[in-house]
């Protein structure tokens, strides 16, 4: 096959748009991943649509297709994987990664040759319609959320939007302060600088504060892409946040700012894989469903192998090497 590679053409999103796809496949994904350095390849027929880029690790490479391919039924999704595959192996990569949207079950997947493995991009998220009324939205949230709302300017809490990437500073800071704090891994500044820089001027990100006495206390990233808000990245300083509370009034700012723009879904963007309360994200979860809660599931991550003997070391690698 001959690979297309770099960024899709000018019709990509309205041909993913109407397959129901997601951000994360979208022309202005594949211009952020490209301006990392990743080689970024991609290809479409008839119901389906992927794009995809090479990953590089110490125990070896693979093609990673994040929330695709979407397909558009089972006979769309056999030919998206078989194309998959021969681009995995003109690229010389080790298995292709790939998380299905679309028409897609664990039985036809496994029939496909796949392994389910951990997530790499949330499973489960939580996805509001903003098709309901404001009153409405109100009524779904915590009560304490409400409360949190009302009183958030008597309580000294103010909200901004940042004008440009260079604004970009307090966040990465508030950044660092969360992954010191939850003990989760999050990306570097590069990565950050990186996709503010590359989809901000378009407005497809925007980069939110919530300010409390003078100071930086929550942030949030978004994505815009055809009807739905992606709500991205998020961070605060722990200690400030849970004196002025201001996650909350800075994210309901958000779902109604995606209302008011005509957006139809506001997508939280990801929740623990499972119910444990021990699981890291399990503070994550409840904080978004107290916003709503309208779970979404998808089929989860999946590796295929190119090959197959590489395959195996890789997975082996993976157990012993630090990441």
């Amino acid at each position: 096959m001959s690979l297309k590679t770099g960024i899709p053409p000018a019709e990509w999103d309205e041909i993913l748009t109407k397959m129901g796809g997601h951000v994360l496949q979208s022309r202005g994904w594949a211009e952020f991943q490209r301006a990392l350095g990743k080689r970024v390849v991609y290809e479409s027929g008839s119901g389906w649509c992927w794009m995809g880029y090479l990953e590089r690790r110490r125990s070896g490479q693979f093609l990673y297709v994040p929330y695709g391919p979407v397909a558009m039924g089972a006979a769309a999704l056999r030919a998206a994987v078989e194309d998959l595959k021969a681009a995995g192996v003109e690229l010389r990569a080790d298995f292709v990664r790939l998380e299905p949207v679309g028409a897609a079950t664990v039985a036809e997947l496994r029939a496909l040759g796949g392994r389910n493995v951990d997530e790499n991009q949330p499973q489960r998220t939580i996805v509001m319609d903003l098709g309901a009324s404001v009153d409405e939205l109100r009524h779904g949230l915590a009560q304490s959320n409400r409360n949190l709302i009302n009183t958030a300017e008597a309580r000294g809490v103010s909200l901004k939007q940042a004008s440009s990437p260079a604004a970009a500073g307090p966040f990465l800071d508030l950044v660092g302060e969360t992954v010191r704090h939850q003990g989760i891994h999050l990306y570097d500044e590069r990565y950050f600088k990186t996709l503010l820089e590359t989809l901000m001027p378009s407005g497809m990100a925007q980069l939110h504060y919530a300010m409390y006495r003078g100071k930086y206390v929550a942030s949030a990233v978004i994505l815009d892409f055809a009807d739905t808000q992606y709500y991205l990245f998020a961070a605060s300083d722990f200690e400030l946040n849970r004196e002025a509370k201001a996650a909350v009034p800075l994210l309901w700012s958000l779902v109604m700012a995606a209302k008011e723009d005509g957006r139809r879904w506001f997508d939280f963007y990801g929740i623990a894989p499972t119910n444990d309360p021990s699981d890291k994200k399990a503070g994550i979860t409840r904080f978004k469903k107290s916003f709503s809660d309208n779970v979404l599931t998808r089929v989860g991550t999946w590796e295929i192998p190119v090959r197959a003997t590489k395959y195996h070391l890789y997975r082996l690698a993976k157990r012993v090497l630090p990441r």
